[in-house]
């Protein structure tokens, strides 16, 4: 057993009873080929052992059961007592010679077996979310992430896992975190995904049109009592389609606003949010959206571009869900049936409509505007060819200590596909991604591996295979710490699809890494920014001072060094300040607050 023969006398020696386990979990090889018990009064008892056939995928949705095997996590736990058997007995005399002997006269209880439990869950779609999830988080450099896709005509769930994850054949200190469904367990303010709500409401209610007109302020809007809503591109002008498609916070704001206090509410409420969906997994919370006596002056503005709220990502999800199908709020569930061991069904879950939200001609509408989302607008990275998307990007501040933080952001993408003839809705979130804070960026290109291969694996060959390269091998050049106009220009002659960067910036860091042989299908991340302002007379102008707030430490040492940066560092963890000045050489140096 690897353990010092000292431990078991001491067990033994401590022993109350008659009866001490000595060791509990041993596996039969061990037992078998290793240890021979021929000692009077060593018992062998043999103990079913939960098995993962699957290994690790889906333990978060199944869980995990104690050393009694009683669920402590997941299904496991919330249908213990319909997995759970009962074991049975019977009762022997014993001999004058200490035999135990069995008798027709005594009573004997048979074992029941344990029901089992068939779950909606499609095993090939949850392979490829939690390998696209896992391996997106690592590139994004994210703390968490969180992905559901359901059945829009029947609310089953196809898929859910979050990031971090958990190996149920080993388990630590730090699983507890892993075995957590951020899915229903946690809530976010969802942002620009919200905005579908929004347009779904005003189509319905007959207050704005796709071709309207609207001011979207050149990007800054002020508000009663000094409120601010801003856009990350400024627009003047412009129709309510394109500014659905450039996700204007200003102009969803106006068409939230148009409508009465309690109309708004009540759209917000029948598309789920504020309220528990009642899905069949255990730790659902139910969120939150403000009554209209609590509204204040620019409340619906807010609630217009996804503020105010709290939601779990799979209320949004199930919102994404009704328009795909055609306005009906689905109960998302994810048991199919329970059934005895002789096969004998002894419940069975069937498609339960909640309500119909808005009519078949306002989600065909929507829909509309979410395929150009994709096709033309911020969520450009979720396009498949040949398959059309309906989705819509979303970045939210987190709340830190009471108030927004300027670091820690939600990115995220729902929608779902095929747009023309739904088959899954789906959510990807990012929590607090490194690289870049936009869904559009972090969360739409997970959501388009996810489609793309699992459209792939049910056989529809028709649509543009994203495993295959399009281009030769090419050396990844180094543009880090290149100012705008000379890295547009490199990027442009290596052929790389990137958005243009800004006159003024440079570039401080970049994926993948300088001198990485890349495909030319291979997505391209930088890090950009505008040179911190000048802090004290010894630096010199042209040192360029790379901001690195909110990176963790490791990573800021490695961006800073890389530029030729002295770096010193106080505390640990994440980067909340930077303090510039000159090393003893005369070389530029940051120091780095780190908590």
């Amino acid at each position: 057993m690897g353990k010092p023969a000292s431990k078991y006398k001491s067990k033994i020696n401590r022993a109350k009873g008659s009866f001490v386990w000595l060791e509990r979990g041993v596996s039969p090889d061990l037992l078998n080929n290793t240890l021979k018990l021929s000692e009077k009064g060593l018992l062998k008892i043999e103990e079913p052992k939960r098995n993962f056939p699957y290994r690790a995928t889906g333990s978060q949705i199944i869980g995990f059961t104690n050393i009694d095997n009683k669920g402590i996590s997941g299904l496991e736990m919330q249908y213990d007592s319909v997995l759970h058997g009962r074991s049975g007995f019977m009762q022997m005399y014993r001999d004058g010679l200490s035999r135990l002997r069995p008798s027709p006269d005594l009573p004997v209880v048979e074992p029941i077996h344990g029901n089992s439990i068939q779950l909606t869950i499609d095993i090939e779609l949850q392979r490829i979310v939690e390998y696209e999830l896992r391996t997106g988080m690592e590139r994004l450099l994210a703390e968490a992430g969180t992905v559901i896709a359901i059945s829009p005509q029947t609310g089953e769930i196809l898929a859910i896992a979050s990031y971090p994850m958990f190996d149920p054949y080993h388990i630590d200190e730090h699983s507890n975190e892993g075995m957590r469904l951020r899915g229903i367990t946690d809530v976010l303010e969802p942002g620009s995904t919200f905005k579908m709500v929004t347009a779904a409401m005003g189509i319905e209610e007959g207050i704005v049109t796709e071709e309207e007109v609207l001011n979207g302020h050149n990007g800054i809007a002020v508000y009663q009592g000094g409120a601010r809503i801003s856009d990350v591109h400024g627009m003047g002008m412009v129709t309510f389609r394109e500014a659905m498609h450039n996700s204007s916070n200003i102009i969803m704001g106006e068409v939230a606003n148009r409508l009465p206090n309690e109309v708004l509410y009540k759209y917000i409420r029948d598309f789920g949010f504020g309220l528990p969906t009642d899905v069949d997994l255990p730790g659902e919370v139910s969120g939150y959206v403000p009554k209209p006596k609590q509204f204040h002056a620019n409340t619906k503005r807010y609630l217009g571009h996804g503020y105010g709220l709290n939601t779990t990502p799979l209320q949004v999800v199930n919102a994404y869900a009704a328009l795909a199908n055609g306005g009906t709020l689905m109960r998302p569930f994810i048991i199919k049936e329970i059934s005895t061991a002789a096969g004998e069904i002894l419940e069975q879950n069937k498609p339960e409509k909640v309500r119909q939200v808005v009519s078949k001609e306002t989600a065909l509408r929507v829909t509309d505007l979410l395929v150009g989302v994709v096709d033309s607008g911020s969520g450009k990275r979720a396009q498949i060819e040949r398959m059309k998307i309906a989705g819509k990007t979303g970045t939210s501040q987190k709340i830190t200590n009471g108030r927004y933080s300027k670091s820690d952001y939600n990115a995220s993408f729902a929608g779902f596909f095929p747009a023309d003839n739904p088959q899954i809705a789906m959510i990807v979130i990012v929590e607090n991604p490194r690289r870049s804070i936009y869904g559009g960026f972090n969360s739409a290109p997970i959501f388009k591996n996810i489609a793309s291969r699992w459209m792939l694996s049910k056989g529809y060959d028709d649509i543009k295979n994203i495993l295959k390269t399009e281009n030769d091998s090419i050396m990844m050049p180094n543009i880090v710490g290149m100012k705008a106009k000379e890295a547009n220009r490199v990027l442009t002659k290596y052929n790389f699809e990137h958005e243009e960067i800004e006159d003024g910036k440079f570039v401080y860091n970049q994926y993948p890494q300088p001198g990485q042989l890349v495909k030319g299908n291979e997505e391209l991340v930088l890090t950009t920014g505008f040179p911190l302002a000048k802090i004290d007379t010894t630096t010199a102008d042209t040192d360029i001072k790379h901001d690195v707030m909110g990176f963790s430490m490791r990573r800021a040492i490695s961006v800073l060094q890389s530029n030729g940066i002295a770096v010193e560092i106080e505390g640990h963890g994440f980067v909340k300040k930077q303090i510039w000045g000159k090393s003893k050489t005369g070389k530029i140096k940051c120091t780095l607050v780190c908590s």
